[in-house]
């Protein structure tokens, strides 16, 4: 998973992740459509398998003050944190630009639809270095 942020997550941070297979959200009240008839489950990371029990599609305000959705999105009940999918966006055509810290992503037509930067890890010196 890649975070860009250091600020306390809350129900409007979305973390890109590229492990993930699915965008997922644990907050019913932020879907604008939702299928409760969709069910599946998701491993993570931990091996850990997790119930989806619905999926659908949330409305987001970008900094321009545009609105676009997010579509084939899972709702995973209790879930701390949003998690945006890289594998999913690149299937829809998405296209995502890595040039030093900064991380931008695409539209088919080009237009710019996130820019973020990755924060820098501190250096951890290592007692074998």
């Amino acid at each position: 998973m890649t975070t860009t942020s250091n600020e306390t997550p809350n129900n409007q941070t979305w973390y890109l992740d590229t492990g993930c297979t699915n965008h997922m959200c644990g907050q019913k009240e932020l879907f604008a459509d939702l299928d409760d008839s969709f069910h599946t489950q998701v491993k993570f990371g931990d091996g850990k398998f997790v119930p989806v029990t619905g999926k659908g599609r949330i409305l987001i305000t970008l900094k321009n003050g545009d609105h676009r959705y997010i579509y084939d999105l899972f709702y995973v009940s209790n879930m701390k944190s949003n998690m945006l999918s890289i594998g999913q966006l690149t299937e829809k055509g998405y296209v995502m630009h890595i040039v030093e810290n900064k991380f931008s992503i695409f539209d088919k037509k080009g237009n710019l639809i996130l820019r973020t930067f990755f924060i820098k890890k501190p250096h951890v010196s290592s007692r074998y270095s």
